[in-house]
């Protein structure tokens, strides 16, 4: 079975899933769909390993666990700036403006990077 998608219905079923030396550590409430994702994750161990061991820079979740909280976080970054700036209140504007540019890189605050 691919990596990716087994690590996706791990996602899916509530589980973490990092690698630990020779071994695969799994985090989560033992539901029964969690329960066949694990002995699916034992019965591909080698396949699962591999990719969790892979770079940060190549084909793994981060990138889509990145882009999920950019999704969920933007909005709500941006509301803050916007009350903040209508409140006068610059420390947190500020502060939101940070987290926008520099740290989930919002594409509408470039101009600020």
């Amino acid at each position: 079975m691919d990596a990716v998608i087994l690590l996706q219905r791990a996602h899916a079923a509530d589980l973490t899933v990092w690698a630990e030396d020779d071994s695969i550590q799994v985090q989560g409430y033992p539901t029964p769909a969690a329960l066949v994702v694990i002995e699916t994750i034992r019965q591909n161990k080698p396949e699962i390993l591999a990719h969790l061991r892979q770079e940060p820079g190549q084909d793994s979740l981060v990138p889509w666990m990145l882009e999920e909280w950019r999704r969920v976080s933007i909005p709500d970054w941006r509301r803050i700036l916007r009350e903040s700036v209508t409140k006068g209140d610059k420390g947190r504007a500020d502060y939101a403006l940070w987290m926008l540019t520099e740290v989930l890189f919002d594409p509408e605050y470039e101009e600020y990077q």
